[in-house]
This record gives structure tokens, C-alpha cells and sequence, in this order.
């Protein structure tokens, strides 16, 4: 994929956007009306040159999005202001978990989400833990998060 991601690079460098990449979700952004396309069809002519790996692009998966409308990348939400978010779904399906574990209604599959989605908001969005931790206190969250009670 190294030269896949040099040649995008190049072609974001060289117009004025940015480039970058995580496992196979590419993500393209400019303030450029128009360049996405340039870029998707940059892309395509890159993959039909590729000898390998062989790789096509999912155009179903291909999306245009601006700040105007929810931009979701690789699962997380990019808010307004530039941060990253685990978006609202999530957060009210945790919130229920966590509910859920206060009361003793949390089974051992349920638990193992709900360790699993406390590990990823304590990255991706520590705030939203502590409002968790200060709401239904941060002994029941070391304990779902550590796995203790299991």
C-alpha cells in the first residue's frame, strides 16, 4: 500500500487537501468544491494500474460529505468544531448498559460490550466516561471496565 498512499498524497499535497488512510477506509478532505470527485477518480485510475495488490473500489461505500451534513468516518462521528465523537447511538446504548449493570440486569455477553465500549470511549472520548463515572459512579465503571463481578 506504499505507493498507493504516495500517489495519494502527492494528489492531496498537490491540490490543496489532505490524505489519510486507515486499513482500507480512505479519506480525502478539502475546502475545494469539486476535488472529491478528482480524487475518486484519481484513485480508480491508481487501482486499475496496480498490479498488486489487486484492490477495486467499493463505489457503494463512497461517500461525499460536508460540514453542512453528519460526517461519520471509520464509525466515528467528526463534530462541527473538529472533534471526534463515538456519536449519540452509542452513547445512549452505553448509558443502558451501564444502567442496566447498576441494577444487576446485565448478563455476562452484555458485560463483555459494555468492558469493550468503556475501553473505546476512554479513547476516543474521556469526557463522555467521566460524565458516565460522575452520573453512576466511578466504582461501578472500574468494575465493568476491569471486568471484576464477572
Amino acid at each position: 500500500m506504499y505507493s498507493l498512499d504516495q500517489t495519494f498524497t502527492g494528489f492531496a499535497a498537490g491540490h490543496g487537501g489532505r490524505y489519510t488512510r486507515y486499513a482500507d477506509d480512505l479519506v480525502y478532505s478539502t475546502n475545494r468544491q469539486g476535488e472529491c470527485a478528482d480524487f475518486v477518480n484519481t484513485v480508480r485510475a491508481a487501482l486499475d494500474d496496480c498490479g498488486s495488490p489487486q484492490l477495486t473500489l467499493n463505489e457503494s461505500k463512497t461517500c461525499y460529505t460536508s460540514r453542512k451534513g453528519r460526517r461519520i468516518v471509520t464509525g466515528l462521528v467528526l463534530t462541527p468544531t473538529g472533534q471526534v465523537s463515538i456519536g449519540r447511538k452509542k452513547k445512549r446504548y452505553i448509558r443502558k448498559l451501564v444502567f442496566d449493570l447498576g441494577r444487576g440486569k446485565l448478563d455476562k455477553t452484555r458485560r463483555a460490550y459494555l468492558r469493550g465500549f468503556l475501553a473505546f470511549v476512554l479513547d476516543v472520548e474521556p469526557a463522555f466516561y467521566n460524565r458516565l463515572a460522575h452520573k453512576y459512579g466511578g466504582e461501578l465503571l472500574r468494575e465493568a471496565l476491569l471486568g471484576t463481578g464477572d
